[in-house]
């Protein structure tokens, strides 16, 4: 069964705003109002994406990001009408926002949905054990890694015993055996994606974005 985690994002008006100006917009100009806060809310989400690729995807602390990997399996959506509508990332900053502005009869009830179903990063988000029947191959390196990634085939590595533990690598006549991966039946996971503590670091970066749009509509009255 998959395992879904998601971070809901309800529009929440957390800055410092002068009250009498934004009812003043809302009754007056309820459609740029509306459009205002879509369009913060899409600066506000894409802004966090960015944020986490770059400080959770590309190694310690975090996990290596692999292309077609665990990033590409988070998604925004919205619901319109009742159905689910996609987000997509190729999208333009026109559309997005129009979708996000449909989501509720009530602005400030506008919401966007982050999640992924993917089990992989279930797993490094909260970390646990990953077990199997059969024994599973550990990439101990980069090599490793390379090999898994471009799904070459591990039929022709040499299987190593060292001390009780089992390994597929290469031997080498004269010297030390190059050791690729170890073989295992289970492996220990640590809690190393961080996408909700992302998420909560990102607090100040998304007020400021929601602050600088509504400013910008405010201007215009």
């Amino acid at each position: 069964m998959a395992f879904t985690f998601t971070k809901v994002i309800v529009m929440e008006i957390e800055v410092e705003l002068n009250t009498k100006d934004i009812e003043t917009m809302f009754k007056v100009f309820p459609m740029r109002f509306r459009k205002a806060l879509a369009d913060g809310m899409d600066h506000a989400t894409r802004s966090f994406f960015a944020k986490f690729y770059k400080e959770r995807l590309q190694g310690p602390p975090g996990i290596h990001h692999t292309h077609g990997g665990i990033f590409h399996r988070f998604r925004r959506t919205v619901m319109v009408n009742g159905k689910r509508v996609f987000l997509r990332q190729q999208a333009g900053q026109t559309e997005s926002t129009s979708l996000i502005a449909k989501s509720s009869e009530d602005p400030m009830n506008m919401t966007v949905e982050m999640y992924t179903q993917s089990v992989a990063a279930g797993i490094h988000e909260r970390g646990g054990t990953i077990a199997s029947g059969k024994a599973m191959p550990i990439p101990l390196n980069q090599s490793a890694r390379e090999m898994l990634k471009s799904k070459i085939s591990l039929n022709d590595l040499d299987v190593i015993k060292i001390k009780g533990k089992v390994f597929l690598g290469r031997k080498r006549k004269f010297n030390r055996p190059e050791l690729l991966f170890i073989l295992t039946h289970s492996v220990q996971i640590k809690p190393r994606l961080g996408f909700y503590s992302t998420w909560e670091s990102h607090g100040s970066r998304r007020e400021q974005i929601m602050e600088d749009a509504l400013d910008k509509a405010l201007e215009k009255i």
